[in-house]
């Protein structure tokens, strides 16, 4: 599991108390925040803690799908 996700910004209920469990502990045990450009832009886009839209972690299934999963993966760099 590398997502960095945060519960409480997720629009999905985890209804199984075993996943809910294990998601928990994973976020507690994983406070993981990049510190500097290379570990940024392998951040996972989808359910970060760090990217919302309307206080709410995203998941575009249609960019998933077409292989978008990294920071990486949208971020094109100016060659001036």
């Amino acid at each position: 599991m590398e997502c960095n996700y945060d519960l409480k910004c997720l629009t999905v209920s985890i209804s199984i108390k075993f996943y809910k469990d294990v998601s928990y502990t994973w976020q507690t045990i994983n406070p993981h925040t990049p510190g500097n450009k290379e570990q940024i832009l392998n951040e996972i886009l989808w359910n970060d803690r760090f990217i919302k839209f309307e206080k709410f972690s995203v998941c575009y299934q249609s960019w998933l799908m077409v292989g978008v999963i990294r920071v990486k993966d949208i971020y094109c760099e100016s060659s001036s």
